[in-house]
């Protein structure tokens, strides 16, 4: 996690922890998720994973975290739209 994101070190468990525990809660994901994306605790919970989230539930969708929030929001749309139309046909 570290080699892969060094910022990490810096920051406060503090800011860390409501990332985690919703990740933990609501998506419901396994560790290793967090390990081969800890970016994820840089995006903000409120702005972006939160409403990111709803979007895959209200879709039934299931993808990585990397996918989920290291695009733009443009891009996001695009590959949701893509997923669900895979999905119905």
């Amino acid at each position: 996690m570290i080699a892969d994101f060094p910022l990490l070190l810096r920051y406060n468990p503090d800011i860390l922890r409501p990332n985690y525990v919703y990740l933990w809660r609501n998506i419901i994901r396994p560790l290793r998720d967090i390990i081969e994306f800890p970016r994820f605790f840089c995006y903000s919970i409120e702005r972006r994973i939160i409403p990111r989230h709803k979007v895959l539930v209200e879709n039934q969708l299931n993808i990585k975290l990397r996918y989920m929030l290291a695009s733009s929001d443009v891009e996001f749309k695009k590959l949701v739209n893509a997923l669900v139309t895979c999905q119905k046909g």
